[in-house]
């Protein structure tokens, strides 16, 4: 156990594996775009706003309330590729290796379990908000929002528009880093095998910033992106976020909220608040 902590720390202080080949992975396929008419103008949109509203929003993830006791005494979250087969099906553990593949240009049989990344969403600070407009998340994602530390989180935090799981997306895209933005990250040219679906290459790119520039989309309203594009093909659901290294609890985690949606959910939400609060992350039941 004492040997898997050492790697574990290793991996958190320096870039973590994930990306380690990212940038280049990116950089060809943000030249393949460029040759695409119209999309140096409206690339120029697009990244300013996603820029604005990486600055205004919250790092977060969801995790599910019978989780909770198990992530205090790891003192970290742990990913899908950590969880045995009796917990998360083997089958779609394959399918989150090649998606690393796919996303970040990286060999997922290089890394260990707790190396890969972890999924989150870009949302408003204001928690209230955040729980009412994106109450739907809870039957899929979790009924508990951890909101993460943005600027430990920054240089190592990847975003892209909609869920890349979602009908082989992840073969359209390669996300930007949220402390380099590149417009890479919306549904635009094939880059990979099996795609599910056929994209005309601009046509997202040409629709988000119109959205933009009409000022349909704003910087105060894109936790709404999935009602304000519910007429594209794919609909976003949310903007993605993927965190790359460990997440500790102590130094990453800012503040965690949650709602009662079973009357079980209520006595383990209590038991563990106080332990939350112990290591200084304040938490909240709604």
């Amino acid at each position: 156990m004492k040997k898997v902590n050492t790697s574990e720390s290793s991996v958190q202080a320096a870039m973590p594996k994930t990306l380690a080949r990212f940038d280049q992975h990116q950089e060809r396929y943000y030249k393949q775009l460029q040759k695409l008419p119209y999309f140096n103008m409206v690339s120029v949109v697009i990244e300013e706003y996603i820029r604005q509203i990486v600055d205004k929003g919250a790092f977060c993830l969801r995790v599910q309330t019978d989780v909770l006791e198990s992530i205090l005494k790891d003192g970290r979250l742990r990913n899908k590729l950590e969880l045995s087969d009796d917990v998360y099906k083997g089958q779609n553990k394959e399918t989150r290796k090649e998606v690393t593949r796919i996303l970040f240009g990286q060999d997922p049989e290089t890394l260990q379990p707790w190396e890969f990344h972890k999924y989150g969403y870009l949302t408003s600070p204001d928690m209230h908000r955040e729980l009412i407009l994106n109450y739907s998340l809870i039957f899929q994602y979790g009924s508990v929002v951890m909101t993460l530390r943005k600027e430990r989180m920054m240089h190592r935090t990847t975003l892209c528009f909609g869920d890349s799981l979602n009908f082989g997306a992840c073969s359209h895209l390669i996300p930007t880093r949220t402390d380099r933005i590149r417009a890479t990250c919306i549904p635009g040219l094939k880059h990979a095998e099996n795609a599910l679906f056929r994209m005309d290459g601009i046509g997202l790119y040409l629709y988000i910033a119109e959205k933009i520039l009409s000022n349909a989309l704003t910087v105060d309203n894109f936790i709404n992106i999935e009602q304000i594009t519910e007429d594209a093909p794919p609909v976003f659901q949310f903007i993605e976020l993927h965190y790359h290294g460990l997440i500790d609890l102590k130094r990453d985690i800012e503040r965690m909220d949650a709602t009662v949606e079973r009357e079980e959910d209520r006595a383990i939400l209590e038991r563990v608040k106080p332990q939350f609060e112990a290591l200084g992350i304040p938490f909240k039941i709604w």
